[in-house]
């Protein structure tokens, strides 16, 4: 029998309802003096992706004269909603219910002709804060402008919120309008917001000063016990035990008496919850006396006609004591990962550094506070941005620092890796059916957005290092310096070809360490870094592309003096620091710039290689070698033409071939076949999207082709791969000196001696307490606790 009453109270985890929303006004307004000019305004509403609409444009009513904030915007206008609220099934409750979140969001815009216009303000109603709305339910909710104005009131946006049933009837109660406010401090006047006549016109008469009196009263008892209300509301086991103490409580506080052993049974070490949810329900429930909440709106009075409390029903007043609490738990979540973001962000100092734990601090612990927060579906998502958002606010402050940029990279790739592999499977099955509302939620999305961060900090560094570093190097600013090396080192007469060899292998080979030593100035500088190493040779190919369609198009000038035409792929202006002479393609040319390909990627396999796997780049340089030592008669075979220089076109070749010069290596000239099998050849077949035809050819985007997981997490562990767990690498672990990094956060002024240490250290207070306010950092301890 008692499993049959089990199944029969069973709850279903979602409720269907039906709403009519009405917009009713925003008051005050306006906020400052600059918006009194607004000539009208509208109200976007959007519930979802596909439940959206629009109010008519309204004038706002201002008094001529009057001070800013005396004036409103009226709407009144309805629209039907239906949604549907889901039980949070892991609070255990009893009677009263709650919700995860479901929200609409309002937007306040200033049209302009057809166009919606500028966004002025916003606002959010979570229909999780109020349940089951089944009577008329007046809300107010802060509009939070774009532009923040100091000294001025808060404007609030006034709901109604009505359930109607299939037959299109509104379901009302007169005199049980209810105002509720937002989730935001309001200040006195916004308190005294008035119902309408037509709210109040059927009320039970007027106000009877004994029942106030009496009303004040009991409010003045349940500062008392409204801590053993909440000592109710942790208790989920209900049983009769509780069931008894809950009526023992009710009897005192109708005779207006509480017991003093009841009211100090608060243990001290109460969570910080618990605290903020009785001081929160304290204040709500003074605002009682004021007579400008719930008891204008009839809603304390007894249905039977006795004194009561909500009707002598205690549930409601837990029910709010249960939603003040998680408000305080979601305020608690937020807290958490503000501290997360700033230890993990915003107080890091992003320099290279020798140890790999050090440098990848942020990494570590941005991972810990996502893999926290997804244990909280409701978590996730606020998690997840936050993360993001933050990475792309430090990238953005590196500005052209690409030591600082290359960091941040190091960083976010790390942490890519760390969270691909505590979610492989969910990264591994892309058809996984998820309960996700967000998209957000979802651990691939997280990484799917780290890595665009990735690509964009690559594409910044990318073009650092090429303006700043080596575009100087092709000015002759920088080869007349080079000459005077040269010059001083040569101790005896050169050939001019040779002489110019000389120079540009001295002049690249400075060019390649001031880039390695802006990338990375710990391994520049011949010591190791923990930032991943991989990064700093993508980087590097990356410009060795662009130099090689730079020294490509400079090459085949038809003379020296010809003038660079692109900024990006044909900027060299000095023709003396290429290996070889402009317009003048021959075998000897060609054997010398192979000789000088050969020099630049030992050089930078030497800065950059890894694990001896050898640079390789200048794909256009070494084919254009290639072709000029080829016997050209071989030429006539398309197929050689297409190992030896597949990215060439046909009219490319016979152009080089058309300036080619005998020299002592190769003293013949071109046969006529060849060029006669060259002006055949179809170019539409032999062409294709990499095929360079003519010069000067462009160079292409910067591509970006990130460090898969599996790699990144085997140069971590410098062996096979291992899941990612205690015992892991020490990137992963928590640093000794993390703890004493967020006693700084939480004292700075002792790091500078402003205040004296052993002022700044009083004693020990209380748990959350903290006597500078920085909760954020002890609700970070526990995380970092709980992680280990």
């Amino acid at each position: 029998m008692v499993s049959g009453m089990k199944a029969k109270n069973r709850k279903s985890p979602s409720v269907q309802l039906d709403y009519v929303i009405t917009i009713i006004e925003i008051k005050p307004w306006p906020p400052s003096q600059s918006l009194r000019s607004l000539r009208s305004a509208l109200i976007q509403w959007e519930h979802g992706d596909k439940n959206s609409g629009t109010t008519k444009a309204v004038t706002p009513v201002l008094v001529p004269g009057a001070s800013v904030g005396d004036g409103k915007i009226e709407f009144n206008e309805s629209f039907k909603l239906h949604l549907t609220l889901m039980r949070d099934m892991s609070i255990k409750a009893g009677d009263s219910d709650t919700f995860l979140k479901n929200c609409v969001e309002l937007n306040m815009y200033e049209p302009r002709r057809d166009k919606i216009g500028q966004l002025l303000a916003t606002a959010v109603v979570d229909f999780a804060e109020y349940g089951v709305v089944k009577d008329g339910l007046i809300v107010s909710v802060p509009m939070n402008c774009k532009r923040t104005f100091s000294n001025t009131s808060q404007p609030m946006l006034f709901l109604k919120i009505q359930a109607f049933e299939k037959n299109n009837r509104v379901r009302s109660s007169s005199g049980d309008s209810l105002v509720r406010e937002g989730s935001t401090e309001m200040n006195e006047e916004t308190e005294s917001v008035s119902i309408t006549d037509d709210d109040v016109s059927s009320s039970n008469g007027s106000s009877n000063p004994h029942k106030e009196k009496e009303a004040e009263d009991k409010c003045g008892s349940m500062d008392r016990v409204v801590s053993n209300q909440e000592i109710l509301v942790q208790d989920k086991s209900k049983t009769i035990a509780a069931e008894q103490k809950d009526e023992e409580l009710n009897t005192n506080m109708r005779s207006g008496k509480v017991d003093d052993q009841t009211s100090s049974n608060i243990d001290e070490s109460q969570t910080m919850g618990d605290l903020e949810s009785n001081i929160l329900s304290c204040d709500r429930l003074k605002k009682v006396k004021s007579g400008h909440s719930l008891l204008d709106s009839g809603s304390w009075k007894s249905s039977s006609g006795k004194d009561g409390f909500h009707g002598g029903n205690e549930r409601k007043d837990i029910n709010k004591l249960q939603q003040l609490q998680r408000r305080v738990q979601n305020l608690e979540s937020e807290l958490k990962e503000a501290a997360a973001i700033e230890v993990g962000l915003y107080s890091i100092v992003a320099e290279h550094g020798s140890s790999m734990n050090k440098v990848h601090a942020p990494a570590r612990r941005l991972s810990r506070l996502y893999l926290h927060a997804y244990k909280q579906i409701s978590q996730r998502a606020s998690s997840a941005k936050s993360i993001v958002s933050g990475l792309i606010l430090v990238a953005k402050a590196c500005g052209n620092d690409v030591p600082r940029l290359t960091f941040w990279l190091s960083n976010c790739v790390v942490l890519r890796a760390i969270i691909y592999d505590a979610f492989e499977q969910d990264h591994m099955s892309k058809k996984k059916k998820e309960s996700c509302r967000n998209e957000w939620e979802k651990p691939c999305q997280f990484t799917c957005s780290i890595e665009k961060v990735e690509s964009w900090i690559f594409s910044r560094i990318i073009e650092s290092v090429w303006w700043q570093t080596l575009t100087p190097y092709m000015q002759s600013t920088a080869a007349r310096a080079i000459v005077r090396i040269v010059d001083s080192e040569c101790s005896k007469k050169t050939s001019r070809e040779q002489e110019q060899a000389n120079f540009s292998m001295e002049l690249w080979k400075t060019a390649f360490m001031d880039a390695c030593e802006r990338i990375c100035p710990v391994r520049a500088a011949g010591h190791d870094c923990g930032c991943l190493p991989v990064l700093s040779r993508l980087v590097m190919e990356g410009c060795m592309g662009r130099l090689d369609v730079a020294m490509f198009n400079a090459i085949l000038r038809e003379s020296a003096d010809e003038a660079p035409t692109d900024p990006v792929s044909d900027p060299i202006s000095d023709a003396r620091v290429l290996p070889v002479s402009s317009g003048k393609p021959s075998f000897g040319a060609g054997a010398q710039l192979k000789n000088a390909i050969g020099n630049w990627s030992r050089w930078l396999t030497d800065l950059f290689g890894i694990d001896d796997d050898s640079f390789k780049s200048f794909h256009l340089l070494n084919a254009l070698s290639d072709l000029m030592m080829l016997p050209k008669d071989m030429l006539l075979d398309s197929r050689i033409r297409k190992e030896v220089c597949p990215s060439f076109g046909a009219a490319l070749i016979k152009g080089i071939l058309d300036s080619f010069v005998p020299d002592e290596f190769c003293p013949d000239a071109i046969p006529e076949a060849v060029v006669e099998a060259l002006d055949s050849e179809d170019l539409v077949v032999e062409g294709g999207e990499d095929c360079v035809s003519s010069v000067p050819c462009a160079a292409g985007p910067v591509v970006y082709h990130p460090p898969s997981a599996s790699s990144i997490i085997k140069c971590i562990f410098g062996g096979s791969k291992k899941h990612l767990g205690r015992s892991g690498s020490s990137v992963l672990r928590k640093s000794n000196t993390s703890d004493d990094e967020l006693d700084e956060l939480s004292s700075p002024f002792t790091a500078i001696n402003i205040i004296d240490a052993d002022a700044a250290s009083p004693s020990p207070s209380p748990r959350w307490r903290s006597n500078d306010g920085t909760i954020r950092y002890q609700l970070l301890k526990q995380v970092w606790m709980n992680s280990e």
